[in-house]
């Protein structure tokens, strides 16, 4: 099936390079903010647990919206996460103590970096 959209072949191929480098972070930072939601530990556990389940959440669809754009450019979407460890710009943190200040600074130090917020 030949995709007209007005974006020529060459620059589709750029176009999905560049969401799947946003995909990439996207799906890292929903890993990160699942740990969080698993692992969260304190006493504002409750709260800090259906924060971060909403970010999941949120995280979820805008995954799903980047994949449809890739697919809607032509392009198969890769969904194992080699390619994203690899294209990502987020890394892994040292392994520390899961307390909800501490989680939360994570997840908004990655969130500012993101080129999409």
């Amino acid at each position: 099936m030949k995709i007209q959209i007005g974006i020529g072949n060459k620059h589709r191929q750029a176009v999905a390079d560049e969401l799947m480098k946003i995909l990439a972070d996207e799906n890292i930072l929903y890993t990160k903010t699942k740990n969080a939601y698993w692992n969260i530990e304190g006493s504002d556990f409750y709260d800090k647990h259906i924060f971060f389940e909403t970010q999941s959440e949120q995280l979820n669809k805008i995954i799903d919206s980047i994949a449809e754009r890739i697919r809607s450019v032509g392009h198969l979407v890769s969904a194992t996460l080699q390619p994203y460890i690899t294209i990502s710009h987020l890394r892994e943190q040292k392994k520390r103590k899961t307390t909800a200040r501490l989680l939360l600074r994570i997840c908004w130090r990655i969130m500012k970096s993101s080129s999409l917020y």
